[in-house]
Parts: C-alpha cells; structure tokens; sequence
C-alpha cells in the first residue's frame, strides 16, 4: 500500500523520478559536446570544486555546488574515471559530479514547477502541469545548466520554494528560500520583493529572517575575504554593479533579438502555450458575450 502511493502518478517521488528521466538524457548530451572550460563561469566552479578560492569576486561565494559535487566526487570519482569515454571535451569526473548535483536539483525543481502549476491553474489534473515541467526541462538552456559545472539548478530550486509557498501559504518554503537564496546568487535580491504576497500575518517573521540571513551571508563573505586576502569592498562593488545593468538588459529583451532569444527557448513548445491561450480566449468570448455558460 506504501509503495503504491509512494509511485503514485501525483507523488512527489513519482514525479522526481520522471523528471530525472527527462532532464538525464538533454543533460548528458550536452555535457558530452561542450568545451567546459571555455567558460569563465565553469572555471570558477570547477575552482572552488577544488578548493581553490581565489576566484571572481562575486561567483566565489557560491560554494554549495561545487562542494556538493566534491563530496560526489570523492565517493564516485573512481567509478567517473573507469568510465571515462575516449574523447571528452574536460575533466571527466569533475563534470559528471557537478551533473550528478545539478540533476538531482533540476528534478527536484521539476517538481516544484508542477506544484507551482497546478496552484495557478487551480486543478489536480496532472498531465497539463506534467507537459508544462517536460517544456521547461527540454529547452536548450535547461540542457546547459543540467550539463556543465553551473550552479544556477540551486537557484531554480530557490525561486520554486519562494513561489510555491507564496501559493500554498508555507511558510518554511519561504523562510527556507531566504536562507538559500544569498547562497545560490546575489541575484536573489531581485526576488525578494515577491514576498510582500506572503501571508500577511507572516511578513513581520520574514523579515527577521531576511535580517538574519543578510547578516549570515555578509559575515560569512567578509571572514571568507579575510581569508583568502582578498577586498571586501571590491566584492560589494561587484554586486552593486548588477543594477546598473538592468536598462541595458531590459533594452535588449524588447528588441527583435531578444524576443527571438526569449521565444526560441520554448521552441515548438509555444505553440501549445499559444493553442492554450486562444481556447481559453474563445471560451471567455463564448461564455462573456454569447452566454454559453456550459462551455
């Protein structure tokens, strides 16, 4: 009886399970293809994996992954190296540790993502929210932080605790997101507006624990500077310069590329966003101005 609900097709174990299978595979082949280290953003990972912390100012506090995927590595790492293919574009124990964390995190995510999907559209019916995860874990760029020495899966796993329990009213998502979020990326800070749609009777304890995990993170970065000899100050420059590239940003997302960039991550995916959309639009019409309360 255990094992049937455990395998349910609405269990959360079910759903991991089926999200692992569907991100392993993209995963894996673009691990197999992609000059690692051609990325600056791999360097530093693939630096701190090795305990080396003289890095980028501001990705060098990210350690989860790269220390999760160094606890991999010191288990499975022999096993990665008997199976090393022939020609691999990197270190091939060092990847497959960071696509070992990184998958478990993407399912993990998946399963967020399909909580977050049935809270908006306010149904059970698993199969819209199961294609609604399977576009997001096989667009390219899923493939791309699944597959290399990123540490962006913890931040997804982030935003879904943060929406998730915005929408299911759990507090210990939320809290447990503001505790996370400094760690994964400084980017974090963007989202935290979003909790002024918690609860209301919850924000006086969120922003104790928002004040609580900003002193945390900020004494750890400052020991981890003093450490390693490196200016704390430059690090806090870093950050800030984040800001100043939001109208840059912005300015290229409503471009004709940066639409093209935006639509083409979905691919064939957005026709059925766009099929979606026009039924329910029909429907609205239909019910609104026809008055076919039945459709």
């Amino acid at each position: 009886m255990i094992a049937k609900k455990l395998f349910s097709l609405d269990s959360n174990l079910f759903l991991f399970f089926l999200f692992l299978a569907i991100i392993n595979g993209v995963s894996w082949g673009f691990a197999d293809t992609y000059d690692h280290m051609s990325n600056v953003d791999v360097q530093t990972y693939v630096g701190l994996f090795n305990f080396d912390f003289d890095q980028h100012p501001v990705r060098r506090y990210r350690v989860i992954i790269p220390f999760l995927a160094s606890a991999v590595h010191t288990v499975l790492g022999p096993i990665f190296r008997m199976l090393t293919p022939n020609e691999f574009p990197g270190d091939f124990p060092t990847i497959m540790s960071f696509l070992f964390v990184n998958n478990l995190l993407m399912s993990l995510y998946g399963v967020l993502l399909f909580r977050i999907c049935q809270a908006v559209s306010g149904t059970k019916i698993i199969w819209p929210a199961i294609l609604g995860v399977a576009s997001v874990l096989t667009c390219r760029w899923t493939a791309y932080l699944a597959g290399s020495a990123l540490v962006d899966s913890l931040f997804l796993v982030v935003l879904g605790l943060l929406i998730l329990g915005i929408f299911r009213n759990k507090i210990w998502m939320l809290i447990l997101a503001i505790y996370l979020g400094p760690w994964a990326k400084e980017a974090f800070i963007f989202f935290v507006p979003l909790l002024i749609f918690a609860e209301r009777s919850h924000l006086p304890k969120l922003i104790l624990h928002l004040i609580i995990s900003g002193v945390i993170i900020f004494g750890f970065r400052y020991w981890f500077d003093q450490q390693i000899g490196a200016s704390f100050s430059d690090s806090i420059g870093k950050d800030v310069s984040h800001f100043e590239g939001i109208p840059d940003s912005l300015g290229r997302l409503f471009s004709f590329h940066g639409l093209y960039e935006l639509f083409s991550i979905g691919g064939v995916w957005n026709v059925f966003i766009l099929f979606g959309l026009l039924q329910q639009s029909i429907r609205t019409f239909l019910r609104e101005k026809l008055g076919w309360i039945w459709i």
